[in-house]
């Protein structure tokens, strides 16, 4: 059943062949100009036209000669060529490029942003703004992220920090003893950041005009698209009811009293008008224009107007250094705080120790283990606007192999219950179980490498969408809140105040081989949960330690450990063998009844180009 589903949503993407912008001139990987003049019907002037006698010997002689004289001369004006392009040129590394997301239409569109001459971060651009419209539960302009940005020619690199802000109402007080508040509606919702990101990393690297980014999503819109896997998945769990969909939403997704059915056709005029004011006036339209007044006026109570124009106004794009680390011969870059980047490298500091076996239940034990170590000092962590030195400490306590060290001795043949055994605060992290993000990784022709993850936090964020149809995060849920028991704040750096940023669980990794630049690359990220770090981390040492190709690793069966509650979840296809063992080692175990995350990658070795997109939730990669 699942894959005759598979097969419809293959057969049902959107034809989008009319969205990609059509040139006279040929154009070869990567954009590069072959020809712009030459037609199918032309031959080349050294063959000789059939049935047509020479004439005299000595004048077809006298061709031939001038013929290969002029191939001589040309061939030392190439060769001559060449020699200055050695000199005075540099050569481009690599001739491929490709466009891993969570929606096979999205890919396509980026890919043909690739293949008229565009870059990896004009690619982000087209795919990510299409992913929100295609799966407007997951991720849109009124959600937020990470995207980190990588040249392998220079090596040079970036976080760019488009995550959502509290509003300056935000106040700890509001929330006391009210958690649900943060879980939907008015005061779940952060002050959104995907579009001005998107924006602010076109301007420094992007190569195509904005609006020729845009418009592909325009059309996708107008003309319509089809129901995916992954929302139609959600529909079909029930966690979602009709009544959680916003009015002005259920009219797209709903007929004759029941969800679209995957395969159907969705057409958004009213996400469509926005696009165009989008791709006219960039993101002044949401931060300073058209839509600012709406997001403003549909955030306000009788008791608090919770976020104001002034709000938005003042949104800010972070610009950030990564976070990296070493393992064997393989350099790990990812995000900093507020992200989850430092998870998965101490993680794999602590397993770079061990002889890793693939499917040796001692092996993922002590995964499990690291796991937790990973994740009790993550919640030491917070925005580091606001609490550099503490978060400088914390940052750098999870980077330091001889702390890596130390947790590993510390690590036996069973596991611990008690959260204080792997230090942190003992705490029930902050977050969504089902939460909603996209990520897209794209690698382009001249080895600029994008990895970028956004998120409207749960499906469909707050539950909120303006009246134009912009959808609004819940990702206030995703600060920490004091329990019942008056829980104390003193120690936790990730509680609410105004124009802070939450802790997050993206972790939108890069590798690259430590010594020899064209060896493998490798760009990897995953969505949905807070089992994003185990999931990029389980996927890399496939690939890194167990030298699987990506497919393989990608859709190979996960775990994922959580600290409080102590308890590590399994996907269906995971081995027997060590789910017992874990079980013997002390561990609680429990079969995941839903994928433990969606993993997008791209692999390149030299100039072979690997893509692929996690199955779990039908995505597709695009590559040339």
């Amino acid at each position: 059943m699942e894959d005759d589903r598979q097969d419809q949503i293959n057969t049902n993407e959107a034809d989008i062949t009319h969205l990609i912008a059509k040139d006279k001139t040929v154009l070869g990987k990567g954009g590069h100009v072959l020809s712009d003049g030459l037609k199918k019907e032309e031959t080349s002037p050294l063959h000789r036209e059939k049935n047509i006698s020479s004439g005299k010997d000595v004048a077809h002689s006298r061709g031939l000669k001038i013929i290969i004289g002029s191939s001589v001369i040309f061939a030392a004006v190439i060769t001559l060529a060449l020699i200055l392009f050695i000199y005075l040129g540099k050569p481009q590394v690599g001739a491929s490029g490709a466009v891993a997301s969570d929606v096979g239409t999205c890919s396509d569109l980026g890919l043909a942003v690739l293949e008229r001459g565009g870059n990896a971060v004009d690619a982000t651009v087209t795919t990510l703004l299409c992913a929100g419209l295609v799966n407007p539960h997951k991720s849109g302009i009124g959600g937020g992220g990470f995207m980190m940005v990588y040249d392998h020619k220079t090596m040079k690199s970036e976080v760019v920090d488009f995550w959502e802000t509290a509003p300056a109402a935000a106040n700890i007080e509001l929330f006391k003893g009210k958690k649900n508040l943060v879980q939907k509606g008015i005061y779940s919702v952060g002050i959104p950041g995907e579009l001005k990101g998107l924006e602010v990393a076109h301007q420094k690297y992007g190569k195509l005009s904005w609006s020729s980014l845009v418009d592909p999503v325009v059309v996708l819109a107008r003309d319509g698209f089809h129901v995916t896997k992954s929302m139609d998945d959600m529909f079909r769990s029930g966690k979602v009811l009709i009544t959680d969909l916003p009015l002005n939403l259920q009219k797209y997704f709903v007929k004759d009293g029941s969800f679209l059915k995957m395969g159907m056709k969705v057409k958004r005029p009213d996400v469509a008008d926005i696009l165009q004011e989008i791709s006219e006036k960039g993101s002044s339209a949401l931060y300073n224009g058209k839509y600012t007044k709406e997001i403003s006026d549909v955030l306000r109570s009788a008791d608090t107007h919770w976020m104001t124009e002034i709000d938005l106004n003042l949104y800010d794009v972070k610009h950030r250094d990564i976070v990296q680390t070493t393992y064997h011969d393989t350099t790990v870059m990812t995000v900093p705080a507020p992200g989850a980047g430092l998870s998965v490298l101490h993680t794999l500091n602590m397993l770079e120790g061990y002889s890793l076996k693939q499917n040796e239940p001692k092996t993922v034990h002590r995964m499990v283990e690291a796991f937790k170590f990973s994740t009790a000092y993550q919640q030491l962590l917070g925005d580091p606007d606001f609490n550099k030195e503490k978060v400088d400490n914390v940052t750098k306590t999870m980077l330091d192999k001889s702390v890596a060290t130390k947790h590993r001795n510390m690590t036996t043949n069973m596991t611990h219950s008690d959260p204080a055994f792997y230090g942190g605060l003992g705490l029930t992290l902050a977050g969504s179980a089902e939460e909603g993000a996209s990520h897209v990784s794209i690698v382009d022709a001249q080895e600029l490498m994008v990895s970028v993850t956004s998120s409207l936090n749960s499906w469909f964020g707050s539950g909120i969408m303006t009246k134009s149809g912009i959808i609004l995060n819940n990702q206030m849920a995703s600060f920490q809140l004091p329990d019942s028991s008056g829980q104390t704040l003193s120690k936790q750096l990730n509680y609410i105040a105004p124009g802070k940023r939450p802790l997050s669980s993206m972790a939108p990794t890069i590798v690259v081989n430590t010594k020899v630049s064209c060896a493998r690359r490798l760009n990897l990220g995953a969505t949905d949960g807070d089992c994003i770090p185990s999931a990029v981390v389980q996927t890399a040492l496939n690939i890194i330690s167990y030298n699987m190709n990506l497919t393989q690793a990608v859709q190979a069966p996960r775990l994922c450990s959580s600290l409080n509650p102590d308890k590590v979840l399994y996907e269906e296809n995971f081995s027997k063998e060590s789910v017992d063992s874990l079980t013997a080692s002390g561990h609680t175990l429990v079969k995941s009844t839903v994928p433990l995350d969606y993993v997008q990658g791209v692999k390149k070795v030299k100039d072979k180009v690997e893509a692929y997109s996690d199955k779990r939730d039908g995505g597709r990669a695009a590559q040339f």
